[in-house]
Parts: C-alpha cells; sequence; structure tokens
C-alpha cells in the first residue's frame, strides 16, 4: 500500500472507533439509582 491510502485507512479507522459516553458510575450503581428514583408502583413490578 501506499502513504496516502494508509493515511487514510487511518483516519477512517479513528472516524469509526466506538464514541459512546464513558461513564466513572457502575452501570449497577445507575440502575439502583433509577429504580430509587421510581414511583413504588413502577419499582415493585415483578
Amino acid at each position: 500500500m501506499c502513504q496516502t491510502q494508509c493515511t487514510r485507512l487511518a483516519a477512517e479507522h479513528k472516524r469509526l472507533r466506538d464514541s459512546r459516553i464513558q461513564c466513572d458510575t457502575p452501570l449497577t450503581e445507575q440502575i439502583k439509582a433509577l429504580m430509587r428514583s421510581l414511583p413504588p408502583a413502577q419499582r415493585n413490578r415483578p
């Protein structure tokens, strides 16, 4: 491959990188906080 193709592929790879938001709070803690914020009728559903 020539240099320009390598550069183009590298730029495309960076663009396709996972861009989801990273969070410091573990998912289990986020779920617990969500459950505490729900009204009792929704919180106690089976």
